[in-house]
């Protein structure tokens, strides 16, 4: 919305005769929802992080922003057919375009996988859109990317196997190198080097467990988060430079869930242990660690999920099973819950910058 302030400017000379000019001033408020949250019923958008509107019936498994749109993963990631990729677009936040992405075989790279497509993730990286997918009966994963904010995909190249049903549970660029980064819930870490065009698998560290990992990129580094989900252990923190060797730096309390939602904001590192109530967090790449227990009786949810999220200043998460959301302004020392009606089953947090 447009607003016009008038003023009037006053000149005075020695005598006390004066001259008045007049101008005005239009200012365009143009106010952007930064906070974008997807679950299993609704979408749930915010200006600050702190007020929430509902979009009823609009729902996803993942939201991101990039290139002016929100791009949003649909119907539970499974796409009715084997050529395409349920997704929902948005250049506003507010009206979303539901559809079926087509993808296109490009020459060199392997077909379809079999069955349905499943969608793994979706991130935007160096001024591309980039897609993760596999399909509903054997192990493929394939990269595409697309040139047209998400409206058509291309296969770029199959980056290795994934179990049918396993998440893709970290997606990451470095800026620096260019180098890709992907972990899974079922197989060792997977590292490009070109873009994508080739995959190289990377060991996970010793002793760590495949189906409760989360990669993450911040600042400079790497970091592992690694817990056997499903059985009480500790949460554990590796930390690389270059994604390939890796150092212990933390470990972190027992959950039955695993560390999740790894998040970089402020000159923070922080990452959830899912069901403990706990953030724990780091100012200086890793080093030395601050165990938070900031979330009181409430946790985030889990795994593939995004449940925490930096944006202008304010962290926001969101309280499993997903009825809640709360905000931090004080790099979350403290929590203020929020109560959004009709709240269910939320799961991911998207942030426009």
């Amino acid at each position: 919305m447009a607003v016009t302030y008038n003023f009037t400017v006053r000149a005075l000379d020695t005598s006390g005769a004066f001259a008045d000019r007049a101008f005005s001033l239009t200012i365009n408020n143009t106010a952007v929802y930064r906070f974008i949250a997807v679950g299993g019923s609704n979408t749930y958008k915010s200006y600050d992080g702190i007020s929430w509107e509902v979009d009823a019936g609009v729902s996803g498994i993942q939201v991101e922003y990039g290139n002016g749109v929100w791009l949003m993963l649909g119907n539970g990631g499974v796409s009715p057919d084997g050529t395409s990729i349920s997704m929902l677009r948005s250049s506003d936040g507010v009206t979303w375009d539901s559809y079926q992405a087509p993808i296109t075989i490009a020459g060199g790279t392997p077909p379809f996988p079999s069955g349905q497509l499943i969608a793994k993730s979706v991130q935007y990286f160096n001024n591309t859109w980039f897609l993760l997918y596999s399909g509903t009966v054997d192990t493929f994963l394939i990269l595409a990317s697309s040139t047209d904010n998400g409206l058509t995909w291309s296969t770029v190249s199959k980056v290795g196997s994934i179990s049918t049903f396993h998440d893709v549970s970290g997606f990451v660029y470095n800026p620096n190198t260019g180098h890709m980064l992907i972990s899974t819930q079922s197989t060792p870490l997977y590292m490009s080097t070109d873009g994508g065009l080739t995959w190289d698998t990377v060991s996970t560290p010793a002793g760590s467990f495949y189906n409760g990992e989360r990669i993450a990129y911040a600042n400079g580094v790497y970091f592992y988060l690694n817990g056997n989900s499903g059985t009480t252990t500790p949460c554990n923190v590796y930390r690389s430079i270059n994604g390939v060797n890796w150092t212990t730096v933390y470990t972190g309390p027992s959950s039955t869930t695993g560390p999740g939602s790894p998040v970089y904001g402020n000159g923070i590192f922080a990452f959830a242990a899912t069901n403990t109530g706990v953030i724990a967090k780091t100012t200086d790449g890793g080093t030395t660690w601050v165990n938070n227990s900031a979330l009181g009786t409430n946790s985030v949810p889990h795994q593939r999920y995004q449940g925490i999220a930096f944006n202008y200043g304010t962290w926001v998460r969101v309280n499993n099973p997903g009825t809640t959301f709360s905000y931090s302004r004080n790099n979350m020392s403290t929590w203020t819950d929020v109560s959004v009606s009709g709240m269910t089953n939320t799961r991911y947090i998207g942030i426009r910058p």
